[in-house]
């Protein structure tokens, strides 16, 4: 029996850990057959300051089980002052279509540990 392609398009929950700071929040992803593209929207909280909502645009690729994006753009939102932030490639594995795990690292070498949980589907409107 041949094994149905993954399909990794909905909404997801976010949550990483980089060692000083979470990041949490949700991510929309669509894909077209390898190639995926979406957005994440999540509150940074960096041990110390005042938490601040970022919305980073998203492309990469799914291989088999393997999914790699990369932040392509970004918006800060509830920021105090001026701030540096760092555009993060992130690469993850899928388990059960419901859970993808994996790891980060930004500009600036700074690596962190995701996981994410689908919240439901999207359907495609013909």
């Amino acid at each position: 029996m041949k094994k149905k392609p993954i399909d990794i398009t909905g909404v997801w929950h976010f949550r990483e850990d980089f060692g000083y700071g979470v990041d949490e929040g949700e991510m929309t992803i669509r894909q077209n057959g390898q190639k995926i593209t979406g957005s994440m929207v999540y509150e940074e909280r960096i041990e110390g300051d005042v938490p601040f909502v970022v919305c980073v645009d998203i492309e990469g690729f799914l291989i088999g089980e393997q999914v790699k994006f990369k932040a392509v753009g970004y918006e800060l939102f509830d920021v105090e002052g001026d701030w540096e932030f760092n555009l993060e490639d992130r690469i993850g594995w899928i388990y059960d279509n419901e859970q993808i795990r994996g790891s980060s690292i930004d500009e600036d070498g700074i690596e962190g540990q995701f996981i994410m949980r689908r919240k439901y589907a999207i359907k495609e409107q013909s």
